[in-house]
């Protein structure tokens, strides 16, 4: 594949682009805390697709001179941990990267950034639902009735 806007062969189909949205998200970020020395992300370090996400973070954190600060959590006893090391680290802003696991603890992780009064932008309105500060996500609603487009006439 070339890129999303030309994705060259016989491949197509619908995408909700959250790799390069968590780029986006970090300029967001910024814009919402712009004296922030370190903008921390919470990453799942289970998750396959952590590595190269991370890789593409760190390389835009860099191209706009922003340092970022990687916090773990694979299991609920990390959340706690994670957001008590981003107030040690005078974190100014945290990022959760999309992860379904994040997404199952919406509520405790609105909690932890409410009670730490640390601003955080989520990958899901669904955090927003759950008093967080912000999202940035494509919609579900406006993906799912694309997917059948590509579903032939005669399964339908």
């Amino acid at each position: 594949m070339t890129s999303l806007s030309r994705p060259s062969g016989n491949l197509t189909g619908v995408t909700n682009l959250n790799a390069p949205l968590l780029l986006k998200r970090l300029g967001l970020l910024r814009e919402l805390v712009p004296a922030a020395g370190a903008v921390g992300v919470l990453f799942n370090p289970d998750n396959p697709n952590t590595e190269r996400r991370l890789v593409d973070l760190q390389e835009a954190a860099s191209s706009i001179g922003q340092q970022i600060t990687i916090l773990n959590a694979r299991r609920e006893d990390d959340f706690a941990m994670a957001f008590a090391a981003a107030v040690q680290r005078r974190i100014g802003g945290l990022l959760i990267s999309d992860d379904q696991f994040f997404y199952d603890h919406a509520g405790q992780l609105t909690a932890l950034a409410m009670s730490h009064a640390l601003p955080t932008i989520y990958f899901s309105a669904r955090f927003v639902t759950a008093g967080g500060l912000m999202s940035y996500a494509s919609s579900a609603g406006q993906i799912f009735p694309q997917i059948g487009a590509y579903v032939p006439n005669s399964q339908r």
